[in-house]
């Protein structure tokens, strides 16, 4: 990579997180940052599931000490005892702007936060005033990381995506019929999946700036998880090799498996969007559905185990950021494979909490590795790949060695 090289820079807008915090709530640190996001995804959604979810959503913000921008507590201009403007009775303008907030509430209206924190009903012709991407949530964190790999001689072409279309990975089967060199995605863990499975098999070299929840992708890799740093690490333009696995013509990044794992995902994905009741249920289904037999055939031997889930890894972190395999590698050119076998609902359950702490598993899992795996079983059960569903049992997982280029 030389100086003054042409740079596609993809700019992920997830519609789900918008930010309204003020900016003595602005996140300086991952746990923080994760904690706003989820905090505001689940909001933002109660306020659009009808009179009673938003009531309680609103009630919930409050008890959380939240403030819209407008209604900040600030030092009294006029000295006093100390006394801030947040904890002095409103005066009367606020409490009229309050009952028309409930008012509005009550008839099920949805509510619009302008960019100075106001709110406004939305009427059914017009649309959110939010701000959805990473440059609206983030954009100090990622003004300056763009100055840093300016600074290293990156010729950098901005795009971002939309709700719609673009999406991340149409833009990146852009960048490479147009001939850059490098494409760096700021955005999650499914823009940089998007990205990087267009990327994979080409010299194009992908960078991470990563705005998301978890990132196990770049966690695997050793990228810093804060923006800055991790365009600190792009500006030094060393690149490594990573290895992909791929399953019924799908190629997946972090993990891939079958049983139980599925139920799990679905669960992480409610619960981040503050669908409690819905990942609960997941739950249920987890603790409550049987074993399988499975037939596991790895360097022409076969295994037989009667299994609640088995996990075919790429990267050493899995679900919530969880490193389910420590020494796992991204580069060593295997799959590494996790076997749960059967146990007790009591064991099953313990398991679950400590996934949800990030506390090291009660028990550990069969542990296989290997190029190639193949896996049959009486019952189809459902495959996915980097949480999606990509077909059923028997199926073959192989590892593609080195078939994506990364900064890292």
């Amino acid at each position: 990579m030389q100086a003054g090289e042409d740079v596609a820079l993809l700019i992920d807008d997830d519609a789900r997180a918008a930010r309204w915090l003020a900016p003595r709530s602005r996140p300086g640190h991952l746990h923080d940052r994760r904690c706003d996001l989820r905090v505001h995804r689940r909001g933002e959604r109660r306020r659009r599931r009808g009179r009673r979810l938003l009531l309680r959503g609103l009630q919930r913000s409050d008890r959380a000490g939240l403030h819209r921008v407008d209604e900040l507590p600030r030092e009294d201009e006029h000295g006093g005892e100390g006394e801030r403007r947040g904890n002095a009775p409103p005066d009367a303008d606020a409490q009229r702007q309050r009952r028309d907030d409930r008012r509005h509430l009550r008839r099920g209206r949805r509510l619009s936060r302008t960019r100075e924190g106001a709110v406004r009903p939305v009427g059914p012709g017009e649309r959110h005033e939010k701000s959805t991407s990473v440059r609206g949530r983030y954009p100090h964190d990622l003004d300056d990381a763009i100055a840093v790999m300016r600074d290293a001689g990156f010729a950098l072409d901005r795009v971002e995506t939309e709700s719609d279309r673009p999406t991340a990975g149409d833009l990146a089967q852009r960048a490479l019929a147009e001939g850059y060199e490098a494409c760096i995605t700021a955005g999650g863990d499914g823009t940089v999946q998007s990205v990087a499975g267009a990327l994979a098999g080409t010299d194009v070299v992908l960078g991470i700036l990563p705005f998301g929840t978890h990132m196990n992708v770049a966690h695997g890799f050793g990228i810093p998880l804060e923006p800055i740093d991790a365009a600190h690490v792009i500006a030094r333009k060393r690149v490594r090799s990573c290895d992909a696995g791929e399953v019924h013509g799908r190629i997946f990044f972090e993990t891939a498996g079958i049983g139980l794992d599925a139920e799990l995902a679905g669960a992480a994905r409610h619960a981040e969007r503050g669908r409690w009741r819905d990942a609960f249920d997941r739950i249920g289904r987890y603790v409550t559905q049987g074993t399988h037999r499975v037939n596991i055939t790895i360097d022409d031997k076969t295994h037989a185990h009667r299994v609640m889930q088995i996990l075919v890894l790429n990267s050493p972190y899995y679900g919530w950021g969880f490193p389910l395999l420590p020494d796992a590698a991204m580069d060593d050119g295997l799959l590494d494979v996790a076997v749960f076998p059967r146990m007790g609902r009591v064991a099953l359950l313990r398991g679950v909490v400590a996934l949800l702490r990030g506390e090291p598993l009660p028990h550990r899992p069969i542990r296989y590795r290997a190029k190639r795996i193949e896996m049959t079983s009486g019952a189809a059960l459902a495959v996915h790949a980097d949480g999606k569903i990509v077909g059923a049992l028997p199926a073959t997982f192989a590892c593609r060695r080195g078939v994506l280029k990364v900064f890292a």
